[in-house]
């Protein structure tokens, strides 16, 4: 057998004791280190990709409480705009009546048509110069009452002592 390689050649019982190689056990601990590293590489993406899902599940349900709020108060804006067309729909009503009771009021006050209803439709007749009495009203016909103020006061009582 022919040697070309002196290096790699082993011959007798040292086949069996192969010799140790530091590297070996150095690449090992570098592996062992980067698989740590890749490991709480992967722990902190998980942290902030948590991070950012909170924080997009926050702006959400910020966005939702605050379009729920503006859809109660566009509610009870509407609410009210009708309220007042209703009130504006009364008040424009009560007008009208109001206008025929002055048109009403205004045809009774003359005194032909007071005089017409009373002979037509009451049954009254008019007056004659016997029938009516007539009275002093100028003549006091009730007594005073006569007013009896208890003063309270000192300077009341003292006045009227003195004076």
């Amino acid at each position: 057998m022919v040697e070309l390689n002196r290096q790699n050649y082993v011959s007798g019982n040292t086949v069996l004791v192969p010799q140790y190689d530091p590297s070996k056990k150095h690449n090992e601990e570098k592996y062992k280190k980067l698989q740590k590293a890749k490991k709480e590489a992967q722990i902190k993406l998980r942290k902030q990709q948590t991070k950012q899902k909170l924080a997009i599940m926050k702006m959400i349900s910020f966005v939702l409480v605050v379009g729920v709020f503006l859809l109660l108060r566009y509610t009870a804006i509407y609410k009210m705009q009708a309220d007042l067309q209703s009130y504006k729909a009364q008040v424009s009503n009560i007008h009208a009546q109001n206008e025929s009771l002055k048109l009403t009021l205004a045809q009774s006050a003359n005194i032909n048509s007071v005089e017409e209803i009373a002979v037509n439709d009451l049954h009254m007749v008019r007056a004659n110069a016997s029938d009516v009495i007539t009275v002093d009203l100028s003549k006091n016909n009730f007594k005073a009452a006569k007013v009896n103020i208890a003063s309270n006061s000192i300077v009341d009582k003292l006045k009227n002592i003195l004076f």
